[in-house]
């Protein structure tokens, strides 16, 4: 603790400022963090009220990759009970996914394939709930982008339940920041996205299943968060942490890899927690509205 409390400190009082990264803000004092730290296309952090505390392409439009999966699971929740089943379909079964692969036939409740979606990302899960609830993936999305709708995220378009590569849909960091704070809010997915390993039964066998985010070992804090990769999208995580503060959400977008992905969230979440014990000046906050073109960040003022 006390080796990355020093690393902070010489991170904010000793690199130079770099022109095009983005700014570090608690209402009331700013920090500027050096571009080549957050190498993300597209980061962001949040808080509970959705007042800024940090920005880089807030509003860059970005493949989402399984971060969708927040979407789907509340969307099939608005629609479904947990405990009921569903008939994997052949279409579902036959879904390009990680493992465990799905079988046709195979009967899993809504509940355990949730799990699935959101623990390990398994597209044929998505795929499957997106059928029971629509009928077919197309219907399912027309549902996905009326969500996120009304919870703001107006930036966001979804043409499928799983992430896959899809012409036309795509999301920003900002949006998917305001998709999390939604999804904690129905508690089974803020359960799901917290545990680390699930055993289930399904009609035809047992399965154990590992949660890909690996902060919940190592974030103090960790409420949870969603994983996704695609070569298009590359590497990348929504999450929601509780501080002493209050919540703070992260959205990062565009990372090369997972070890850079996890260190880059890291990051952020070590300077939103310890920005005001380094900054003595308070200067001008930021009014942030997404999609405004007049958005600027405060000019940067070097700590004493």
């Amino acid at each position: 603790m006390k080796k990355r409390i020093i690393y902070i400190i010489l991170l904010l009082l000793l690199i130079p400022i770099d022109k095009s990264s983005g700014n570090i803000h608690d209402g009331f004092k700013v920090i500027k963090i050096p571009s080549h730290l957050i190498t993300a296309i597209s980061a962001i952090v949040i808080d509970v009220i959705k007042s800024l505390i940090y920005a880089k392409n807030p509003e860059k439009k970005l493949p989402p990759a399984s971060t969708t999966k927040l979407v789907t699971a509340m969307v099939v929740l608005d629609n479904l009970e947990p405990d009921h089943i569903v008939k994997i379909s052949k279409n579902a079964a036959s879904v390009q996914t990680v493992s465990p692969r799905l079988r046709a036939n195979e009967k899993i409740t809504v509940n355990d394939l949730l799990h699935l979606a959101l623990m390990r990302s398994v597209n044929s899960a998505a795929v499957a709930l997106a059928e029971e609830v629509a009928g077919s993936e197309k219907k399912f999305a027309a549902l996905m982008n009326k969500k996120t709708i009304l919870i703001g995220a107006g930036n966001s378009r979804f043409a499928n339940s799983s992430g896959l590569p899809v012409k036309g849909q795509y999301t920003t960091t900002y949006d998917l920041t305001l998709i999390m704070m939604e999804a904690v809010k129905y508690p089974l997915i803020k359960e799901i996205l917290g545990e680390k390993s699930y055993e289930f039964q399904t009609s035809e066998r047992t399965l154990l299943i590992v949660n890909s985010n690996k902060l919940l070992w190592s974030t103090e804090g960790m409420v949870g968060g969603k994983t996704g990769y695609t070569r298009q999208a590359k590497h990348c995580f929504v999450s929601a942490v509780e501080s002493d503060s209050g919540s703070v959400f992260t959205a990062v977008l565009g990372v090369s890899s997972r070890e850079k992905l996890w260190r880059i969230t890291q990051m952020l979440y070590d300077l939103t927690a310890n920005q005001s014990a380094y900054l003595k000046e308070s200067i001008q906050t930021v009014s942030y509205v997404p999609g405004k073109a007049s958005n600027k960040l405060p000019k940067v003022k070097r700590l004493k």
